[in-house]
């Protein structure tokens, strides 16, 4: 049950306003009333309906209870950042070379993330890339990203499945969908443009025979975690 107290609750919704960033006015046009309704609001001199209570949870993206009390954090591991960094840069092949996007990650109560593809650049603001918004899920050693863009054509959502090892290896392994196509990608914490670094991505990007039979076999993309022997024989081990 809810009993609203006009003044907790007024000042809650003064505190995601400011959250926000929004003006009173700001907040008035979203939910279709005038300014001087959501100053009483805040001030604890008018109760809201159900209509606006359900209007408001919308515009500051949180559930009914968020408006009366700051939601608690509930962070479980798929609420987790494997990476140890809010920056990553993805590198896959294309038809003629090594393609390389920046995924970033931000803090909050869920792992907003984002895809900035075909970065020519150590930069986000290179007017070359396609924007694509998502989230990140971790579980059981798995990291997923799951990214949609605003364009409407057969890359309008992206999927990356990356296996993170347990050990301090910068170096991850995964595969990189989009609809009917997949391939496999590598992440890294930096940024590399130097062709013969390059050229060592691009043979680590080979479908090893190994991955080749696993597809086969499951009919779906599970890339092995490394082409090298030892690291392979080690999450193997693991499985």
């Amino acid at each position: 049950m809810y009993d609203i107290n006009n003044i907790e609750f007024g000042k809650r919704l003064k505190e995601l306003r400011k959250e926000k960033g929004m003006t009173l006015e700001e907040v008035a046009k979203a939910i279709y009333k005038s300014k001087p309704t959501i100053y009483k609001y805040e001030e604890g001199l008018l109760e809201p309906n159900l209509e606006v209570l359900l209007q408001l949870a919308n515009l500051f993206d949180v559930n009914l209870d968020g408006l009366f009390e700051k939601e608690k954090e509930h962070k479980t591991q798929r609420d987790v950042n494997p990476f140890n960094t809010n920056k990553l840069y993805m590198y896959y092949k294309g038809k003629s070379a090594v393609l390389i996007s920046i995924v970033t990650i931000e803090n909050l109560s869920y792992q907003k993330s984002i895809l900035y593809n075909c970065v020519q650049s150590d930069s986000i603001y290179s007017k070359m890339y396609r924007k694509y918004t998502g989230s990140l899920q971790y579980e059981k050693g798995i990291a997923y990203f799951i990214f949609e863009s605003d364009l409407k054509d057969e890359f309008e959502k992206v999927m990356l499945q990356v296996k993170v090892p347990n050990s301090d290896d910068e170096k991850y392994y995964g595969w990189l969908g989009a609809d009917s196509t997949a391939g496999k990608i590598i992440l890294l914490r930096e940024y590399i443009d130097n062709p013969k670094k390059l050229e060592e991505i691009a043979k680590d990007l080979q479908i090893t025979n190994d991955e080749w039979e696993n597809i086969r076999k499951n009919e779906y993309w599970d890339i092995d975690i490394s082409n090298e022997k030892d690291l392979r024989k080690k999450y193997k081990s693991e499985e």
